[in-house]
């Protein structure tokens, strides 16, 4: 039975910031990687720290895309501070959690709180959504309950896929975290960083993020980068040339799918992000 003691060792965090994380929802693995990174730089009495993707996943467990992914994420969140320190990132909390964001985008601030129902408030004010706000005002009457017939259950399917359809020219979630990864790759292969061309190289890799996803195209960077194919030598490691022979990469990697192929080509991941 574990029976942790102070005298073994702890972390030193301020109780305004533990509320603060309290009040703000962050996705499981992002979590995970945020207390890695508090337990390694604010437990080490360190503002920041150096840490390795390898670290990561041996302190949660996680894949190396995904710790990426949530990386990226918490940075985007505005939670996370990092900088380059050589080959590897320096990560630290940003301690000013007024200047967090939320999942949808608005900042967070000391007086916020978390309703019973989950519902968060501003100030003591419930921050609903305008719809709702239109119906809940005073003198309106309630919503009326709708029958599932059969035509409003095909109105409710054709609207739900034209939801996940992605508007033109929105950016898939983990183009940045992709393209951190092929440039990483290219880096350490050639010592001179990769020219991304935003036109159709940014295109071709969102229609690849699109048909294999994210971990699934990065072992295929992999797998093109260790390629002693003559015709790709000559013809270069462009992220064209590795579309072209996307299609064969990703079918030996179905014919491949043994659990000690995944991780062999996952302990191949570099530092990156």
């Amino acid at each position: 039975m574990a029976n942790p003691q102070l005298e073994n060792g702890y972390t030193r965090i301020a109780n305004e910031i533990l509320e603060a994380l309290g009040r703000t929802r962050i996705p499981g693995e992002a979590r995970q990687v945020l207390d890695v990174i508090i337990r390694r730089s604010y437990g080490f009495g360190k503002k920041r720290d150096r840490i390795s993707l390898s670290q990561f996943v041996e302190a949660t467990g996680i894949v190396k895309p995904h710790v990426v992914r949530a990386l990226n994420r918490l940075h985007a969140m505005n939670i996370i501070t990092k900088e380059k320190n050589g080959r590897l990132m320096s990560y630290g909390l940003n301690k000013d959690y007024t200047t967090w964001h939320r999942l949808h985008g608005s900042a967070i601030t000391k007086n916020d709180n978390v309703t019973k129902n989950g519902n968060i408030t501003k100030n003591g004010t419930p921050s609903l959504p305008d719809k709702v706000m239109a119906v809940t005002r005073n003198g309106n009457e309630a919503l009326p309950k709708m029958v599932p017939t059969k035509e409003r259950k095909k109105h409710l399917q054709n609207k739900s896929l034209k939801k996940e359809r992605r508007p033109e020219g929105e950016v898939h979630p983990d183009f940045t975290g992709f393209i951190s990864f092929w440039m990483n790759e290219y880096e350490k292969k050639f010592s001179v960083p990769y020219k991304f061309g935003k036109g159709r190289d940014g295109k071709l890799v969102k229609d690849l993020l699109a048909i294999y996803g994210f971990e699934k195209l990065c072992r295929m960077v992999i797998e093109f980068f260790d390629s002693s194919d003559p015709w790709i030598k000559n013809a270069g490691f462009t992220i064209p040339i590795f579309s072209s022979q996307a299609n064969q990469m990703g079918q030996r990697l179905c014919n491949s799918n043994t659990a000690e192929t995944k991780n062999r080509e996952l302990n191949k991941y570099e530092q990156y992000s």
